[in-house]
């Protein structure tokens, strides 16, 4: 019979996730949207109010494996499945080309400055999304200016722009977006000594770049990629433009030009180099493992007894950042702080590093290069927060290889000012329901932890940045959540169960698991339970939920989910029921949504003779 169910399950979930498009309305890029209560609802977005990120920040790459080859032997076509095909302007093909491809390469395309490049405008779309990925290309200039190699670019902006480039003699990468960036990366040596040299670089799922120059590593720093610009016209080889015109124009060959939707190992970058295999013949591998990395394990759980994440985490992967690499995510929905609003952000957070002075860690929320809310702390270990009146250090002190559960608040007011706090939960503390308790700053369990100063701002937050600020410094963290209600940041339900009904998850529910389970504790005694599947959470037909059930005889309960399949159990002696749970195998389920909700029949109850537990939403984990 359990058998049976599990089956039935896996048919009706892979049915409902197909037929439903819009239960996978994610609201952050790489993440998942879950349910808020509480008068705020609705704030971030009209149907649900958060989100988060459920697994590891290496995400999807919106980009298919080969993204663009322009062999640039006598016409200007790309030869990837993307068929993003250049228009030709001015430059003129040479039969000089690097010695290492001759096998497959007859020519290349000579560029003598302006006008001439390749216009791939018609296509920059096609590469908006993609946070992750690598660029090649053979190049020979004898330039001391700037010239691109290629580059995409906002035009209407002074400087957005994604480009690999050689400026005063040096192999450069450097993106110019709406996100943080560390500096360019400079090749070690000279490239404008008329020679042909190899060029490529490569941007992983956390931002950490890494410039090649003929198959060898020269730097590594914190840069993004395409989906970096938010508004991306204009895409090119040989030239950039912004709001000023076309600028940087190359003056030289280039040839082979190469964009992949993965990052390059190190080898795979030595054979483009070494002309060992076109491009392609490149494949992605396993995402690399170094800098900002993932742990084998979730941080929830594990030594942290909080009742929003004992059970388990929302993903089994943890995520690992250290030497000043930083990470980043844009929000597809901004806060904004020009309204009377409430902001929370929690997540799970451990200093792995043992040094004596560990280096300080940010986590911002920011507008384009403006942060309105910190939240880390001190090299002294101290925790801070900071809002728009500014920094403001605590005097609790964060243990290393200890988990801390945080959570931060911004009340943001449209004519008055704007403030931040922040409360730090230690392995053994309570965390309440509500802040409804909270009063001033200070150490006590009904104090804040920090609290900043209040001042007026009115930008719109759009990215959340990790950044470990210093070269002692590994961090692991799990879980960032972001709500409108401290309810909807701290608890892995929604809604209200009525007669101690109550429902949970143990298990992961990722794709191909058959050992997730939804939970019933607080059901009727050895009475039949009947768990309800729901499409969504937000209408029953014409009617909006939650639905109150006081008319229909039960009150005090509602119904959280429109009810899309049915499954029954019974509930053992203590009350306590547990229905097996399989998902498909399949990647396309990846970020949407269950809900769930269980019923116990009890005739002592009400005149509906049931129990009701609260609602629970289940993203699919890759």
């Amino acid at each position: 019979m359990r058998s049976s169910m599990k089956n039935l399950f896996c048919l009706s979930a892979l049915l409902l996730l197909v037929s439903a498009p819009e239960a996978q309305d994610l609201h952050v890029y790489d993440g998942f949207d879950y349910g808020v209560t509480g008068t705020n609802r609705g704030v971030l977005n009209k149907k649900n109010g958060g989100f988060g990120w459920a697994g590891p920040w290496i995400g999807p790459k919106n980009l298919q494996d080969f993204a663009g080859w322009w062999k640039l032997d006598g016409d200007v076509k790309d030869l990837s499945p993307l068929k993003a095909d250049g228009t030709l302007v001015g430059a003129k093909f040479s039969t000089d080309v690097p010695a290492a491809i001759k096998s497959w390469s007859t020519k290349s395309l000579a560029f003598a400055g302006k006008p001439d490049h390749v216009d791939l405008s018609a296509h920059v779309k096609k590469y908006a999304l993609a946070g992750m990925g690598s660029i090649s290309a053979w190049f020979k200039t004898a330039g001391t200016g700037a010239h691109v190699i290629v580059a995409a670019s906002e035009s209407r902006e002074a400087s957005r722009e994604v480009r690999l480039f050689v400026e005063k003699g040096y192999l450069m990468y450097d993106v110019r977006g709406h996100s943080n960036s560390a500096g360019s990366l400079k090749s070690l040596a000279l490239v404008n000594d008329g020679k042909w040299h190899h060029a490529a670089v490569t941007v992983d799922g956390h931002n950490k770049a890494t410039l090649y120059l003929d198959g060898k590593q020269q730097v590594q720093a914190f840069q993004p990629f395409f989906n970096s610009l938010l508004f991306h016209d204009r895409m090119a080889i040989g030239r950039n433009v912004d709001s000023g015109g076309p600028q940087w124009f190359f003056t030289g060959l280039i040839d082979d030009v190469s964009i992949f939707g993965f990052v390059l190992s190190p080898a795979q970058v030595a054979s483009l180099a070494q002309g060992k295999l076109p491009p392609l013949a490149m494949k992605p591998g396993a995402p690399p493992e170094d800098g900002p990395g993932i742990r084998a394990e979730s941080l929830a759980g594990k030594n942290y007894p909080c009742g929003a994440f004992a059970s388990r985490g929302f993903s089994p992967l943890g995520n690992r950042l250290k030497d000043n690499m930083m990470a980043n995510r844009f929000f597809a929905k901004p806060l904004d702080m020009s309204v009377d609003a409430t902001y929370y952000v929690s997540l799970l957070v451990r200093r792995e590093d043992t040094t004596a002075s560990p280096d300080e860690f940010w986590i911002r929320v920011r507008e384009d290069n403006k942060s309105r809310i910190f939240i880390g702390w001190r090299n002294t270990g101290a925790f801070f927060c900071g809002g728009p009146g500014g920094f403001v250090n605590s005097t609790m002190i964060m243990k290393p290889k200890t988990t801390y559960f945080i959570v931060a608040k911004l009340k943001t007011g449209s004519s008055t000012p704007d403030q931040a706090f922040m409360k730090v939960f230690a392995p053994g503390d309570t965390v309440p329901a509500s802040d409804a308790s909270f009063n001033g700053m200070g150490t006590g369990a009904n104090n804040w932890t920090v609290v900043t100063p209040p001042k007026s701002k009115n930008e719109k937050l759009n990215k959340i940045i990790i950044d470990p600020y210093g070269y002692n410094s590994i961090v692991d963290l799990d879980e960032i959540r972001v709500g409108t209600t401290w309810d909807s940041v701290t608890s892995l339900t929604f809604g209200k169960g009525c007669h101690g009904a109550s429902i949970g998850q143990a298990g992961f529910p990722k794709t191909g698991s058959t050992s997730c389970a939804v939970t019933l504790s607080g059901g009727a005694p050895s009475k039949p339970a009947f768990l309800f599947l729901g499409l969504n959470k937000d209408k029953l037909g014409g009617l909006p939920l939650p639905l109150d059930l006081g008319s229909l005889g039960a009150p005090g309960c509602s119904l959280y989910l429109a009810p899309f399949q049915g499954f029954a159990a019974t509930a053992g002696t203590g009350g306590a029921a547990s229905f097996p749970v399989s998902i498909p195998n399949n990647p396309f389920l990846v970020g949407a949504t269950l809900y769930w909700q269980w019923t116990s029949y009890d005739t002592k109850a009400n005149a509906l003779q049931l129990r009701f537990s609260d609602g629970l939403p289940m993203p699919i984990l890759p």
